[in-house]
């Protein structure tokens, strides 16, 4: 199974649309900050100038954790998304948000269980 269909890296909401992917649906794409990713650095700016077209195009920053969805309990919408992300330093900022909005320590979950998940963000209308 490729990496980016691993929960514990990608968080189950990643995880989920990479076997999608995987299996020819119709997926946006994308790319994740996976639990391995140092919180200490900036998010990655070639990613991000690809994804949005150097800020041309606004993404979405959502949470993919990999305490969300699982047999035992759902979490949707327990945790940040931040919509209409345009420039560099929005998306810092969304991606610090996003994490900040982690699991609570009484899940077990840790602070290492948030990956952050970027998409084209797709205004309704």
């Amino acid at each position: 199974m490729p990496t980016e269909c691993d929960a514990e890296l990608t968080g189950a909401k990643a995880a989920a649309l990479a076997r999608a992917a995987v299996n020819d649906l119709p997926v946006l794409e994308g790319f994740v900050l996976t639990t391995a990713w140092s919180r200490r650095g900036d998010p990655p700016e070639a990613e991000w100038r690809v994804l949005s077209g150097a800020g041309a195009k606004a993404l979405v920053v959502r949470y993919s954790s990999v305490a969300e969805d699982g047999a035992q309990q759902s979490m949707a919408g327990l945790f940040t998304s931040v919509l209409d992300v345009r420039d560099r330093q929005s998306f810092r900022a969304a991606v610090d948000e996003v994490l900040a909005s982690g699991p609570p320590a009484e899940l077990g979950a840790g602070e290492a269980a948030m990956a952050v998940l970027v998409q084209p963000y797709l205004a309704a209308g």
